[in-house]
């Protein structure tokens, strides 16, 4: 199995329910790690996520950046769960793994979606879509370049303003 079939698979544990950014994220990074997607797909239902049940049978049996993931994974899903994933230990994460936390982090925020398409070969492949980040970012950088315009003219005005006042002093 490839992560989208992974990623699907989960998915479809849930029977249908309509899942929000944070489900997805936390989908993403348990679909990432084969490991981790083996224990948690038993502990996936139309209900939730039974992470206290994936880490029991996970004790002991993950490498440092699993347990990293699947911390983060948890938080991602329940924000007042308490995470051993600080800053600090996902910087130390390396290729593939600290990409698939930051991208999981874009997911939970709504800016990401995960979409599964086919590929040539007909198996589904995981892609993500930018295209609402995208759209923040033009949005973003379009206010800064108004808001530098309007400080430009407000110093014009200004300046014409203090022009007047000398003359009228005159």
């Amino acid at each position: 199995m490839n992560q989208a079939q992974r990623y699907e698979h989960l998915v479809g544990l849930t029977e249908g329910k309509k899942l929000d950014s944070d489900y997805r994220a936390a989908f993403y990074i348990l679909s990432s790690v084969p490991e981790l997607f083996e224990v948690a797909k038993k502990c996936v239902d139309p209900y939730g996520i039974s992470f206290d049940k994936i880490k029991r049978s996970c004790k002991g049996n993950l490498e440092e950046y699993q347990s990293q993931l699947l911390s983060m994974a948890h938080n991602l899903f329940s924000w007042n769960s308490r995470t051993t994933a600080t800053p600090h230990e996902l910087s130390r994460l390396t290729y593939p793994w600290m990409e698939i936390a930051c991208n999981a982090i874009f997911i939970s925020s709504g800016e990401v979606s995960v979409l599964i398409q086919e590929n040539e070969s007909g198996e589904p492949n995981l892609v993500l879509d930018a295209t609402p980040y995208e759209k923040t970012k033009r949005i973003y950088k379009g206010l800064q370049r108004m808001g530098e315009r309007l400080a430009d003219q407000m110093e014009e005005a200004d300046a014409e303003e203090r022009e007047g006042e000398e003359d009228w002093e005159r």
